[in-house]
C-alpha cells in the first residue's frame, strides 16, 4: 500500500524528480527528460505516492489557473501528469488526497473552482467520477459553459495540439503495452466505454480534456465518504 503526500514543487530534490522521470518512462514512450522537467516547473504542487521506505512509486501533478469565461472569473485546478507504477495499481489513497486538497481550495475561493483533467487512459479517466456532474460523460451533452472551459483551456495551453471539435489534445506519444490492459469486463462499465469511444487514438498518445466543478454538493456519496475519513 502507497500513501499519498503534498509536496510543494519547489521542494522537490534532483533525486525526486529523476525518480519521477522514470515513472514516467516506465508508462509512456517517446517522453524527453527536458520537456518532462519544464512542465514540472509550472506546476505548484505534486501529490507523492510514496512506500513505507519512502520510496516513491507514484505521484500527480497540480496547478492553479485563472481563468474568465463570458466575463465570469472562475479557478482551475489542473492535473498534470499522473502515473502509478504498475505493480501498485488500486493499491495507494491518491484520489482522497487529492480530494482533500481540491475541496480545500474551493472552500477558501471566491471563485467557483473546476477540475481540469486531461486523460489518455481510461483508469485516469474514471477519476471523475468523484463528482456528480462532470463532462464529457456518456449519458448527456456537455453544457455550454463547460464546453467553453475546456476549450479555453486547451486553446491557451495546447494551442497547436488542441482539436475543438474532438475536445482532444492530439500528441505524439504513446502508452507502453503493459498500461493497455483490456479484458471484456471493462466494456461492461459505460465511463470505460465511452472513453474508448470520445478517445480512440488514446494509445498514441491522444488526449481527452475533461472538467468537474470542484464543491461539497457536486461531491458522490462514495467521494463524501472518501473525504470525510481521509
Amino acid at each position: 500500500m502507497l500513501t499519498a503526500r503534498m509536496a510543494a514543487v519547489k521542494s522537490l530534490s534532483e533525486e525526486n524528480i529523476n525518480v519521477m522521470f522514470s515513472l514516467m518512462q516506465q508508462c509512456y514512450g517517446r517522453i524527453s527528460f527536458d520537456k518532462f522537467l519544464s512542465d514540472l516547473q509550472k506546476k505548484e504542487d505534486v501529490i507523492l505516492l510514496r512506500a513505507q521506505d519512502n520510496s516513491i512509486h507514484g505521484f500527480t501533478t497540480i496547478m492553479s489557473i485563472n481563468q474568465n469565461i463570458d466575463g465570469k472569473d472562475i479557478k482551475l485546478l489542473f492535473s498534470g501528469d499522473t502515473v502509478v507504477s504498475p505493480q501498485y495499481q488500486g493499491r495507494h489513497n491518491l484520489m482522497a488526497v487529492w480530494l482533500k486538497y481540491a475541496i480545500k481550495k474551493a472552500d477558501s475561493s471566491k471563485e467557483p473552482v473546476y477540475w481540469l483533467l486531461i486523460s489518455n487512459s481510461y483508469k485516469t479517466y474514471k477519476y471523475l467520477a468523484f463528482a456528480k456532474e462532470f463532462y464529457p460523460r456518456h449519458d448527456t451533452v456537455i453544457p455550454e459553459f463547460e464546453k467553453k472551459i475546456i476549450d479555453a483551456f486547451g486553446s491557451r495551453f495546447y494551442a497547436n495540439a488542441y482539436n475543438g471539435k474532438k475536445g482532444i489534445i492530439e500528441r505524439s506519444g504513446y502508452l507502453r503495452k503493459e498500461i493497455l490492459s483490456m479484458d471484456d469486463k471493462l466494456l461492461k462499465d459505460k465511463n470505460v466505454r465511452f472513453f474508448f469511444e470520445k478517445n480512440p487514438n488514446y494509445a498514441f498518445g491522444d488526449e481527452l480534456v475533461c472538467t468537474a466543478r470542484v464543491s461539497r454538493d457536486n461531491l458522490t456519496p462514495a467521494a463524501k465518504r472518501i473525504f470525510e475519513h481521509t
